[in-house]
């Protein structure tokens, strides 16, 4: 039977997906479209018509305005593709497209046999012939060279934008389609200016995206979130047998990549590369059909729900997709598929069981890896179908702790009796080699000059391992570092006027002290000379002492070896307790005063220009630190020194909740450094109620003073859920991959170092302010999980390490992840897929890392009661659990309606020793391990126990007894002997 082009064009549409051809039947009930062309010099322009829905505008005959699922768009018939797409429930009317670019480009390279690979052009003017509309949707098609036909259709329905793609053969002979890429760039590039150009933040948080990814089959997705945190939410999903496979630099997603994929000059790539070939006309296959759904959510849970609804899966990991060895995770699939199977790339070291279906839909299965490495498992479904879930299987978490504090301390550490003598710096792992200032291995002077994050990070780490799993070597190498490379050099000593504790920035401390301009360089010499005539007022050399973040770095380096001291004294030579809490004090000091004492002429060297106010303004990591250096100052009898902290702590914790509308920018207009900040001022204002104040500080910079005449309890809970929301809104959540899931951003570079510090912000929120908490601690966990995959370590089967093997690497870690097969780093040059050859600001991320490690048991509604960072077990009524997250200090008990939260101050738990509990948690029983081997006074901290009178029993004494107010926190110092094991006892009388 004879068919006319619009039954042709609809039967097509329908065939390639039953739920899309459902979508466009309803669609053909609701809206009107006229069947009409128009033709003018072979060119093809169309009116469109939508009942009730659509405009056209007179003045611009050449765009047609489509209203309909929420969606807004301006469809642009010259070029045959959507140029603004706006959802009209936005209160902001965000831009999704970035203007000058299409939705609906296409990048398509094919060839006849023999010939070489053609590129269609599909922007060019007049590249389409034809326009056709019918009562489904509009439809375009394009005669490329070589007899080939490409018909792109856009139809609305009452919830779906659907984009459906045609290739068809016209020709006699084969023809091999090698790329069908999907060019999508949207409105991603966040508004130019600074952090004190208001109306630059607010367009960047109201009208610009953060892009979500998961390209892995037929299960792939793409969703664009605003980076003020809330909806609307465009999601993209394939439809039916459609699938992408690949993605390059350019934002483009490839359906097919034969021709470009293996064209990147290097790297790996796990997924296939493929074409398909055209039978010629009038055979079967002649023709290739694809087809694609954008819709609207208001949050990740409608997210979730449109991958469920469209056919996908919908996917739950716990604890994370960097898996150690000794976890296994749980993998919930939601999916309207009847047929579910899991195939492992290595069956022989991977084990999968299936645990039943926890909720309608929804298929859970245990997984564990014993192979180190990238271990993939392909879930196939619904017939033909499938997606690509990568994990990524490392040693335990305390070996890697214990790995990368070694390493650095071993061969990071520059001990060379020059200026820059003790300066822990970065390692080169593919040459196997430490650079430093006079070896930079083509790395900027900053990076290695021991004044900036990258290098000044080793010590963090290596002193947060310490503070839990002490080493005397490591510990003599961190004092040797602040005695030679810190003290009287990096830093300013007490003594030193103007300016004491202050910290010379970039390039270092050296060139910043000994020139005038803080370079020797001729040429930049005479630049600044140009441009500013004398060094006062520039930032440079006697004044580069204004960068915050490398206050918060030491602060949290003097806090931590306070802590080393008080629980090791026999383990430090330098300073003692006091003389540590005192420089963490003096620096904190420092923090507040002396950047703000510096008046900058600003551009075009800085970001910014005044005084630097960055300690009041922005997120600075490591900032949670001075909440615990406060509590320190007040414990050890400082009470002026912990108040003046107090006061210039709070003047910041109400800025940020009271007088900037979007205090979510760090060194950048949006950016994902200050989310561990913002989510520690936010939980100390819930935890330390403030009172109403009047001028309470002047702004040198906006001369103006700031007064607080109304505060409030809700005001710091509203900032803790935007806070919250801006965090996950950049984070990687539903992403099945190991490098994108906990990631504090999803893009070419993934798993910085705020992966894991703001990651804890999600993780504590779960556990102490969501009432619906599985979700947080789920991607809380995972983030703390992730960066762990850039650690090059391993056993002597697996090569010592499987991103650069060799023992001379094992340890070593990489700076970020590059998920390109070959892409550019802004720090380290070209990187092919994988970890970055240089360990940079990571170990900021790692430190994070092990300050918020923890063993959480919880009731989870898709996984049941299960440990998380922990083996969980039962036995004879009594709930069981293994602590296995490198700490062993942090224990949370989510169980039933209660939360008990444990921290243990001075001693560990026993290495894999169970504690014991039971379903009300009203008894906790563990074992306790002196890690300092000597005696001396132990502490711990319990809060949540149910209400009651307890009695604390250790080694089977009577300790106390105490009373217990759902929420308090009780805390308990006791008398710990010099031996290893002690048994612990908190029981409700």
């Amino acid at each position: 039977m004879q068919r006319t082009a619009p039954q042709k064009l609809s039967l097509a549409r329908q065939a390639l997906c039953p739920r899309i051809g459902h979508s466009l039947r309803r669609l053909a009930r609701a809206v009107r479209l006229p069947n009409r062309r128009c033709r003018s010099n072979g060119r093809a322009t169309v009116t469109v018509a939508l009942h009730i829905l659509l405009c056209v505008s007179p003045s611009h005959a050449a765009e047609s305005e489509l209203r309909g699922a929420g969606f807004a768009l301006v469809f642009d018939q010259e070029r045959g593709s959507v140029t603004s797409l706006k959802c009209d429930h936005d209160p902001h009317s965000a831009e999704f497209i970035k203007p000058g670019h299409l939705l609906g480009d296409v990048t398509l390279s094919y060839r006849r046999p023999g010939e070489p690979w053609r590129t269609a052009r599909l922007r060019d003017p007049g590249a389409h012939s034809i326009v056709e509309s019918d009562s489904d949707g509009v439809e375009v098609r394009y005669r490329l060279p070589g007899d080939l036909e490409l018909v792109k259709t856009f139809a609305l329905s009452a919830s779906r934008l659907a984009w459906i793609l045609e290739l068809r053969n016209l020709g006699e002979q084969t023809l091999e389609v090698g790329d069908l890429g999907l060019p999508l760039r949207m409105n991603t590039d966040y508004v130019g200016g600074d952090l004190q150009d208001e109306d630059a933040v607010r367009k960047t948080y109201e009208s610009r995206l953060n892009r979500h990814r998961l390209v892995a089959g037929h299960g792939s997705f793409v969703y664009w979130t605003k980076a003020i945190g809330f909806g609307p939410i465009l999601v993209m999903t394939p439809s039916g047998a459609t699938r992408l496979e690949y993605f390059d630099a350019g934002h483009t997603a490839f359906v097919h990549s034969a021709r470009s994929g293996p064209d990147a000059p290097q790297g790996t790539w796990r997924q296939p590369h493929t074409g398909v070939t055209l039978a010629p006309k009038g055979e079967p296959n002649d023709a290739a059909r694809y087809g694609f759904t954008f819709a609207w959510a208001n949050n990740l849970r409608d997210v979730r729900d449109i991958l469920y609804d469209d056919g996908l899966l919908d996917v739950y990991v716990v604890p994370g997709m960097t898996l150690p060895t000794d976890l296994t995770a749980r993998v919930a699939l939601r999916t309207r598929s009847r047929t579910l199977t899991l195939q492992p790339e290595h069956p022989e070291a991977t084990s999968i069981v299936y645990l039943g279906e926890a909720q309608p839909d929804v298929h859970v299965y245990e997984l564990g890896f014993s192979r180190l490495g990238e271990n993939a498992v392909r879930v196939d479904y619904d017939g033909g179908r499938s997606l690509k879930l990568e994990f990524f299987s490392t040693e335990s978490l305390e070996t890697l702790y214990r790995k990368r504090a070694r390493f650095i301390t071993q061969k990071q550490q520059h001990r060379n009796g020059k200026w820059y003598n003790g300066l822990f710096s970065l390692w080169d792992m593919r040459e196997k080699a430490l650079r430093g200032p006079e070896d930079t291995g083509g790395l900027q002077d900053y990076m290695v000059g021991g004044s900036d994050d990258p290098s000044n990070s080793k010590a963090v780490l290596v002193a947060e391992k310490n503070v839990v799993l002490p080493d005397a070597d490591e510990i003599a190498a961190l004092e040797y570092y602040l005695e030679h490379f810190v003290w009287g050099k990096l830093q300013r000593t007490n003594q030193e006027h103007p300016h004491p504790y202050g910290i010379y920035g970039s390039e270092n401390w050296y060139l910043n002290r000994t020139t005038a301009w803080g370079t020797t360089l001729p040429d930049r010499i005479r630049s600044y000379e140009k441009m500013f005539g004398v060094p006062q007022g520039t930032g440079l050399g006697a004044e580069r002492l204004w960068r915050s973040f490398d206050y918060t770095t030491f602060i949290m380096l003097y806090y931590d070896m306070y802590r080393i001291a008080d629980q090791y004294p026999n383990l430090v030579t330098y300073l003692d307790a006091q003389g540590y809490l005192e420089r963490a004090y003096g620096t904190a000091q420092a923090y507040f005063r002396v950047p703000y004492a510096i008046h900058l002429v600003g551009r075009p060297l800085w970001s910014h220009k005044g005084y630097s106010d960055w300690a009041y303004k922005l997120g600075n990591f490591h900032e949670r630190y001075l909440i615990d250096l406060i509590r320190a100052l007040r414990q050890e009898g400082m009470d002026q020194e912990a108040g003046w902290l107090r006061g210039e702590w709070e003047k910041k914790v109400k800025y940020f909740l009271y007088d900037e509308p979007l205090p979510f920018g760090s060194e950048f207009v949006f950016d994902r450094t200050a989310f561990e900040s913002t989510h520690a001022i936010a939980r100390y204002a819930i935890q330390n109620p403030m009172q109403p104040d009047r001028n309470l500080w002047f702004d040198r910079n906006r001369n103006r003073w700031y007064s607080h005449p109304d505060v409030r309890p809700a005001h710091a809970e509203l900032f803790m859920k935007r806070q919250i929301d801006a965090n996950i809104a950049m984070r990687g959540s539903l992403e099945a991959t190991y490098y994108y899931l906990g990631s504090a951003r999803v893009g070419a570079n993934t798993l910085d170092y705020m992966s894991q510090m703001a990651g804890w912000a999600v993780l504590d929120y779960g556990l102490h302010y969501s009432d619906d908490p599985a979700p947080y601690v789920r991607l809380g966990y995972a983030s703390l999980l992730s960066s762990w995959a850039l650690v090059n370590s391993g056993t002597a089967e697996s090569g010592y390490g499987y991103w650069y093997p060799g023992e001379e690497n094992d340890g070593a870690a990489g700076w970020c992840f590059q998920t390109l097969k070959n892409g550019e780093t802004w720090a380290t040059g070209t990187s092919a897929r994988g970890i970055w050859p240089y360990d940079g600001e990571i170990d900021h991320g790692l430190a994070g890392g092990i300050r918020a490690a923890a063993t959480v048991v919880m009731d989870d509604p898709l996984f049941g009661r299960i440990a998380i960072g922990g083996s969980y077990g039962s036995r004879d009524g009594w709930n069981t659990v293994v602590p296995q997250d490198g700490v062993r200090r942090r224990l949370h008990l989510l169980v039933g309606s209660e939360r008990v939260h444990l921290t243990l101050h001075t001693d560990g738990l026993q290495k894999s020793e169970e504690v014991l509990f039971n379903d009300d948690l009203t008894y906790l029983k563990f074992q306790l391990e002196n890690r300092s081997g000597v005696a001396h006074q132990g502490s711990f901290e319990v809060s949540g126990l149910p209400d009651g009178e307890y009695a604390f029993v250790l080694n089977g004494q009577h300790i106390r007894s105490f009373d217990s107010d759902r929420g308090q926190k009780i805390h308990h110092s006791f008398d710990v002997s010099g031996v290893r094991r002690h048994t612990a006892l908190v029981q409700r009388q």
